[in-house]
């Protein structure tokens, strides 16, 4: 187990907590960015969706650490089975919150992509605005697939 070898022989217990903590930084940096007003000035808006993107990837990779190592050995109640795919042929719902995750971890990429493509003097009066529409959809998606997540932790 690669995880084992880098992180230690009680890395599961890290695992879970990292998952939680690095989906509430993301959703804390967006809801920051969203509350604070930080996505509407324009000179600081790139750098500060730039840093979101690279947060998403980071939890990205936690994500895929957990589901493969914790949530799906115990959502399946297969101690040693290590295999997310047949979360969504077991849970009926799994796709859901995969997809709100996706969708989540999208949205900081699709703010970025438009404040990229979209910067121009026609766009001033409506980007920002568009933009925090995003993260909003963003923060909603992510807590929703945290909430389900952890419903069915609890459950299972």
């Amino acid at each position: 187990m690669i995880p084992q070898s880098i992180i230690g022989a009680g890395y599961k217990k890290l695992i879970l907590p990292m998952y939680y903590g690095s989906n509430f930084i993301l959703v804390g940096y967006m809801a920051a960015g969203y509350g604070l007003g930080l996505l509407r000035a324009e000179k600081r808006r790139r750098p500060y969706l730039f840093s979101g993107v690279i947060l998403a990837v980071i939890t990205v990779v936690i994500l895929l650490l957990s589901m493969m190592e914790v949530i799906a050995p115990r959502l399946l109640n297969l101690p040693y089975h290590h295999d997310p795919y047949d979360l969504l042929t077991e849970l009926p719902d799994a796709g859901i919150f995969f997809g709100l995750f996706i969708l989540g971890m999208f949205s900081t990429g699709w703010a970025f992509g438009i404040d990229m493509l979209a910067r121009h003097d026609e766009t001033k009066g409506i980007l920002s605005e568009n933009i925090e529409k995003i993260y909003w959809f963003g923060i909603v998606c992510l807590l929703a697939s945290l909430l389900m997540v952890t419903v069915h932790l609890f459950i299972g």
